[in-house]
Formats: C-alpha cells, structure tokens, sequence
C-alpha cells in the first residue's frame, strides 16, 4: 500500500510539473502562457535579499528586499522580488514602508517596490560600468506618499563599497502631465543615484 501511494504522488508530481513549463525570467518574452512558471532559475533575486543602508549626514533611505517564489496571478506563477523603505532627510522621517516587508497581499505588487525584470545589456538603461552579461534588477517603484500619487521604477546594480557588500540604485519616475495652474506635489524620494551598504 505504501509503494502505491508513493507510486501515485510521484506520477502526480510529474503530471502536475508536465502541464506548468519552468521558464526563466530571464527568457521571457512579454508573452503569457497560461500555467507557467516564470521562474528566477539563477537565483539572481537572493543577491539582492536583505537590508540596505544610504547615508549622507542628516539624510539616510534604507531598503529592505525579500523575494517571494511561486506567485499565482490568476494565469500564471512568477517569482517576485519586493521591498520596502524608510526615508530620513535632515533628520526628519518622510517615509516609512518597512513594516510592510512580510505583509502577504497576494498580488505583492501592492508593495513599494515589487517586480521581476532581469536586465543583461549594459546598453539597456546606460549602465556606463556593467561588464558584459552582469545581471542588474528592474523593480517598480511607487512613491510611499500616497498624496504625492507618483510611479516609477528602482534599477539594482551589485558592487563593493571598501570590502562591504553594496547596491547602486538609480531611482526614476514616470512623466506627470500637468494641467493649467495644478501643482504637482514633489516626490518623496528625490530621483537620482544612491549607493546602499549591506546591513
């Protein structure tokens, strides 16, 4: 009876793997087939796990990342990589995100930084100092102020800082139109480059 049911949960195994194909995130095309798996099959993601720390005086923006595999989006799974933040400038907290790290929304899209883009050309996104085929990750990013209302996007860029293990971000947003006399609020996180050491 016990060869049987192991019999069973094997052929099962291997039904349930023969109708959802693995596809690296790397290979995506844009298109979506239905079942699939758009898997981070190099682990490129956990590089980028943990907390990490911006500082310049007053001012600091720490950022904390997890990665979340087998994500069902109704069609389809992928593995995601999140984040959250905290942003201090002169001293005076502007944003603080980073107790929503473990949150579970079931479409993790809903968290400040969230998305899976591998990138591998140095030309895409002029990365000036990317040796050929290096892996950097393109999230996107929503301005924690709900009020400021503004999206954009985060790259990550893996590095050394004197021996310490560190990312170079470079934080952009999207192009807001404005109409006669509207203010558009100031993001806030100004954009720009950072570089973050490993906490």
């Amino acid at each position: 009876m016990k060869k049987l049911i192991t019999l069973l949960l094997l052929m099962n195994f291997y039904i349930v793997n023969a109708q959802n194909p693995i596809i690296d995130l790397e290979d995506r095309d844009g298109s979506i087939l239905n079942g699939a798996y758009y898997k981070d099959t190099d682990n490129v993601f956990n590089n980028y796990e943990g907390v990490w720390e911006y500082s310049n005086g007053l001012d600091t923006l720490k950022i904390e990342l997890r990665k979340i595999t087998f994500q069902f989006l109704g069609r389809y799974y992928e593995d995601v990589l999140v984040g959250e933040i905290k942003y201090v400038k002169n001293g005076i907290e502007k944003a603080n995100t980073l107790p929503e790290i473990n949150t579970n929304y079931g479409k993790e899209k809903r968290h400040t930084i969230s998305g899976n883009t591998i990138l591998t050309s140095p030309q895409r996104l002029n990365c000036t100092d990317c040796a050929p085929g290096e892996k950097r990750v393109y999230l996107g990013f929503k301005d924690p102020n709900p009020s400021v209302g503004r999206a954009g996007y985060i790259i990550f860029k893996k590095t050394t800082v004197a021996n310490q293990e560190a990312i170079k971000i470079f934080i952009g947003y999207a192009g807001v139109r404005k109409r006669d006399g509207e203010i558009i609020p100031e993001t806030t996180i100004p954009y720009g480059w950072y570089t973050l050491i490993k906490q």
